[in-house]
């Protein structure tokens, strides 16, 4: 909510609130929403902190302060209400000219494997009930593309 729009973080945490006392009271199942939001350089919303693309993030070689950065993400996205993050991707780099090469880990798969692992763990916390749900993306929907 916080990233598809302008509001403050507390109209996003109301907004968030407003929808799911809605949907469990006023809906036939009374089943809650599972927010989510992006987060590929930082929970993507107004007055949060942006952190360099992940590209930039893996030219440091370091998967604890990728854990460090997430777990910040982490706090961020649950203070306004969210559960779920669009994150990270964990597509490995094979040509420079794919429009989203900076959304990446980079190259080379042990790199890629290392700083996605770390940044899950810091997005999903010790325990999922006080974390976000991570989606690592997109490497199901391309592993299987064949380059003729």
């Amino acid at each position: 909510m916080g990233g598809a729009s302008n509001v403050l973080p507390t109209e996003s945490v109301l907004l968030a609130n407003n929808i799911q006392k809605y949907l469990v009271e006023n809906t036939r199942l009374g089943i809650p929403a599972i927010i989510h939001e992006e987060c590929c350089s930082g929970y993507m919303a107004r007055g949060a902190t942006v952190f360099p693309q992940a590209i930039g993030v893996a030219s440091t070689w370091e998967p604890e302060l990728v854990e460090k950065m997430a777990d910040v993400i982490r706090h961020q996205m649950r203070s306004v209400g969210a559960h779920h993050a669009l994150g990270p991707v964990l597509d490995v780099t094979r040509d420079p000219r794919w429009g989203r090469v900076e959304e990446t880990f980079g190259e080379d798969p042990y790199l890629v494997a290392r700083l996605g692992v770390a940044y899950i763990r810091g997005l999903q916390g010790e325990h999922l009930e006080n974390g976000i749900v991570a989606t690592g993306k997109h490497l199901s929907a391309t592993a299987s593309l064949k380059v003729a």
